[in-house]
């Protein structure tokens, strides 16, 4: 079972294409206590790397089903293709959020 989670994918200067959203909503219905929150720019327009539309960045905070943190958030992105995306829902349900993903990138690692 995969643990409690709050996803939050950022959705400003229209960087998260609906199949984005659809298919991180898609992993969060599978998973018991996992949340989805979309919103606006969560870097700030000063270091946000996706103006433009150039992919979505996620965070992923894992935390207790009260919705209270454990550990720090995850920031992954921009998230540019399908392959990256498949990949990140994967991680996702897999619960084992200590390790990096092996080819999607890291916010601020482009």
């Amino acid at each position: 079972m995969t643990p409690p989670f709050t996803v939050v994918v950022c959705t400003g200067c229209g960087a998260a294409e609906m199949a984005v959203l659809e298919a991180l909503r898609a992993v969060v219905r599978r998973c018991r206590h996992g949340i989805l929150v979309s919103a606006p720019c969560l870097l700030g327009s000063q270091v946000c790397q996706t103006r433009h539309g150039q992919g979505a960045v996620v965070m992923l905070q894992p935390c207790w089903p009260d919705r209270s943190p454990v550990g720090p958030a995850q920031w992954i992105g921009p998230i540019t293709d399908s392959a990256e995306l498949a990949e990140l829902c994967d991680w996702i349900a897999s619960g084992e959020w200590a390790g990096a993903l092996p080819s999607a990138p890291r916010a601020g690692k482009r």
